[in-house]
């Protein structure tokens, strides 16, 4: 399988991985797809789990930018990738192309969901759309705690759900579902 192109790391890449396959039963879930590089490590792991992969971006860049929110990425930011590329290097996954809402097919339970969309409301819409189908153990990684819109949305989630957030090795931030 041809790998696409990730902006993560290795070692980010490796923690993803191992959060992955240590997390609970249920499908996997990529929300902030770009190019597929690591939804294709995601989609690679999948069958060791037996789980179904649920992709969804835009396709076409950062939808939206809220400076009052603390979003620097500007609006059209990584819109260099399209929906068919990433459905021709997993042909098996889900691939839903716009913005993340409550209209979105959801799978039923969520293993792991690894967040990588840059904006406090999207990060926001993401962990409330998943949050209430999160299997009792499930993982929910985030990419992007260094933007200071989606840390809001991170830090503001771990106070209204009281979930504790943890460090992978890489500096990533993650939230363990049904832990303190």
């Amino acid at each position: 399988m041809h790998v696409p192109q990730s902006l993560l790391g290795q070692s980010a890449i490796a923690d993803l991985a191992y959060l992955a396959l240590t997390s609970a039963k249920g499908s996997f879930v990529e929300v902030g797809v770009y190019k597929g590089g690591s939804a294709a490590y995601l989609y690679a792991l999948a069958p060791l789990r037996g789980v179904e992969v649920f992709l969804y971006d835009t396709f076409t860049g950062i939808p939206f930018c809220d400076p009052a929110a603390g979003d620097t990425v500007p609006v059209g930011t990584f819109d260099d990738t399209s929906a068919d590329a990433v459905r021709r290097a997993m042909p098996d996954a889900h691939v839903y192309e716009g913005v993340f809402g409550p209209d979105s097919p959801l799978p039923h339970i969520v293993g792991f969901a690894h967040i990588d969309c840059d904006q406090y409301d999207s990060v926001r819409v993401a962990i409330n759309l998943l949050a209430p189908r999160m299997a009792l153990g499930g993982v929910m990684l985030f990419d992007d705690y260094e933007l200071t819109g989606a840390r809001r949305a991170i830090d503001d989630a771990s106070v209204t759900r009281h979930l504790k957030l943890h460090r992978t090795p890489s500096g990533k931030v993650f939230f363990t579902f049904g832990s303190v």
